[in-house]
């Protein structure tokens, strides 16, 4: 039974697919991301990161307002990488585009996030959410690829 399963697979996938998945492995060994060359924005993820990991830990022990002031830092930081990303793309029409609606989508979620905090004094509930807050830099990396093998 297995091995009909494994042959139906194979044959969805295609008998090609080994030369593909090589293709597609020649094409990421050439990729060099300008988001990865950056210093700045190196540090300023590994930042952000850690000031998403600082409110899940502390929420127990700390005030809302400590756990305000460390979500105020966390916004300044997000808000220089995504300056630092449209600097690094400022040829790129379609990679400023997507960088701004980031933007847009990072504003919405922070005034949630900040509805949460402040005004329903929901600590734990906003230190688990701004565990998934940090999504843009993988976002943009995988848009820069995209581009790159469009390109190609």
């Amino acid at each position: 039974m297995l091995f009909i399963l494994e042959l139906a697979i194979f044959h969805l996938i295609g008998k090609d697919f080994d030369t593909k998945l090589t293709n597609e492995y020649k094409k990421i060994s050439q990729f060099k991301s300008k988001v990865s060359q950056s210093p700045w924005i190196k540090y300023l993820e590994i930042s952000s990161f850690i000031l998403t990991i600082f409110p899940f830990i502390l929420h127990g022990t700390v005030d809302n307002y400590v756990l305000t002031l460390i979500f105020l830092i966390k916004i300044c930081v997000d808000t220089t990488i995504k300056f630092l990303f449209i600097r690094l793309f400022d040829t790129s029409k379609l990679m400023r585009r997507r960088i701004f609606f980031l933007f847009a989508l990072d504003v919405i979620a922070y005034l949630f996030l900040g509805y949460l905090l402040l005004i329903q004094k929901a600590g734990y509930l906003f230190s688990v959410l701004l565990l998934f807050s940090n999504f843009s830099v993988p976002f943009i990396k995988e848009k820069e690829y995209e581009l790159f093998k469009n390109s190609k």
